[in-house]
């Protein structure tokens, strides 16, 4: 996704509010800055995610969505986070950094 107006008509996430016109471009940002991450890791974004996820507590465990045999390998690949890694991915997805509710 490049924008709201990238998506189609019938795409349901245009009546979510995180994706709309006004806050897409925002939480686009923090895509990027997340994807910088992901390339200096390197991982994936799927991957970061759910190593992040992961991170929070032993008591989580994250359920994989994925329609491909490859990418439920790649999301299954570890991904170890430094403290430092874990705090900076924190600060990005605060709850005061993404607008849009859910």
């Amino acid at each position: 996704i490049t924008s709201f107006h990238a998506l189609q008509s019938n795409d349901f996430r245009r009546f979510f509010p995180r994706f709309s016109e006004s806050n897409l471009p925002h939480n686009l940002q923090l895509v990027e800055r997340l994807r910088k991450i992901a390339q200096a890791k390197p991982c994936s974004l799927a991957q970061l995610a759910l190593g992040w996820l992961s991170s929070q507590s032993p008591h989580i465990m994250p359920i994989f969505g994925t329609t491909k045999p490859s990418h439920l390998t790649e999301d299954l690949s570890a991904v170890q986070f430094s403290e430092s890694e874990i705090h900076e991915i924190n600060a990005l997805v605060d709850k005061g950094s993404i607008h849009g509710d859910r």
